[in-house]
């Protein structure tokens, strides 16, 4: 799952949650482990983030963030490695199924279902030399991987999927040694040369062009310098990197409208340009103020009493818009009035997130998001 607090257009801020998985209406079976890791960390993570003064807008990654922690705690010990399953939630199993199921994730992510066997074996052809070239920094231009990362977006737009690619590393000082059961481990889960090492405190410039060149490499050339000159510190003994990049396309293109206003999370009033839609696919539900399920009415009587179509202003409602090939959606909750997000947020629990998406059903929705752009790593 990952978070972003935005604000809603013309009504109030909103808290908006990418998914990994999509849940189903009806009863929930019981999350796998990567599942209760990344929704319990993340969660938690969300809840930190959010009290930080600069977090007026916060996008943040807890799938990211979970995977480059169970590589670390996978070499911890003793009382570390008690407070990281406790911070990451391990089920009772530790860490082995959680490694497991986190790196079946990546690999079905990464896999576009319903095509035949020559466009998958097109794109599995691709994505292996997408991989080589992003660890061969000496024999693979930064062109290369540009023209290898477009042809397999091409290729997945031709079939209608989203491209996704995750990656992770951990960097350790020179200094230290490394156990070669940690970096093989790692290895088989995570990929070859996902850990390495640098020379921060004789070389920090040298480690941070190499960090930044991995960043640039994992992201298509998108993020090329995560760390400007004079910014790489030259104290810790370990570096943790997480890349995620994410290209899809509504499964329903919306359509650019005129402005409309958009309250921002102090009251104030703008005039910005909306993206409209009625896209099919789109699931939602409605939430009384304690959280629990409203049922919105299916038809409204044209004549007589009218039943109430939404909850009361202590309330919110959800919605969860598909990406093309429905493999991946993202969920929107806006809260009914502009204060109501705090509410939500202290609402927000694995548990509770869980029994809201289960209440959420197919049917017909008028959509209005304000288009969303990031502009600064944090």
């Amino acid at each position: 799952m990952d978070a972003m607090r935005r604000l809603l257009p013309g009504v109030a801020p909103f808290l908006l949650l990418l998914g990994i998985a999509a849940a189903q209406a009806g009863p929930q079976p019981t999350p796998g482990p990567a599942v209760q890791v990344t929704n319990g960390f993340g969660i938690d993570l969300y809840h930190a983030l959010r009290q930080l003064p600069q977090a007026a807008n916060l996008l943040c990654s807890p799938w990211s963030s979970a995977i480059a922690l169970a590589m670390v705690a996978e070499g911890a010990r003793g009382e570390t490695a008690a407070e990281m399953a406790r911070v990451l939630h391990l089920p009772p199993g530790g860490l082995v199924p959680v490694h497991l199921d986190l790196a079946a994730h990546v690999e079905r992510l990464q896999r576009p279902a319903g095509s035949d066997p020559e466009v998958q074996q097109r794109i599995a052809r691709l994505r292996a030399q997408l991989r080589e070239a992003e660890r061969s920094p000496e024999t693979a231009s930064d062109a290369a991987i540009r023209a290898l990362d477009a042809e397999l977006r091409s290729v997945l737009g031709s079939i209608g999927r989203c491209m996704v690619h995750t990656a992770n590393a951990v960097w350790v000082d020179r200094n230290l040694t490394l156990a070669p059961d940690y970096v093989v481990t790692l290895g088989l889960l995570y990929g070859a040369g996902c850990v390495g090492q640098f020379d921060l405190r004789n070389d920090a410039e040298g480690a941070r062009r190499m960090v930044n060149r991995w960043f640039a490499r994992q992201t298509a050339q998108h993020v090329q310098e995560l760390f400007p000159p004079g910014s790489m510190p030259s104290t810790p003994a370990v570096l943790l990197g997480s890349a995620l990049y994410f290209r899809g396309d509504w499964f329903e293109p919306f359509r650019l409208k005129r402005p409309q206003d958009f309250t921002n999370a102090d009251g104030t009033v703008v005039r910005v340009p909306m993206l409209e839609g009625r896209p099919p696919g789109v699931r939602y539900a409605a939430f009384a103020g304690d959280g629990s399920f409203f049922a919105t009415p299916v038809e409204v009587p044209a004549t007589g009493e009218q039943p109430p179509t939404y909850p009361d202003d202590g309330g919110f409602t959800m919605v969860e818009v598909p990406y093309t090939g429905e493999e991946f959606a993202m969920v929107v909750l806006a809260p009914r009035s502009p204060g109501g997000l705090p509410r939500i947020e202290q609402a927000l629990t694995p548990a509770s997130l869980a029994r809201w998406l289960s209440h959420l059903q197919r049917r017909a929705v008028n959509v209005t998001l304000l288009p969303l752009q990031l502009e600064q790593n944090i």
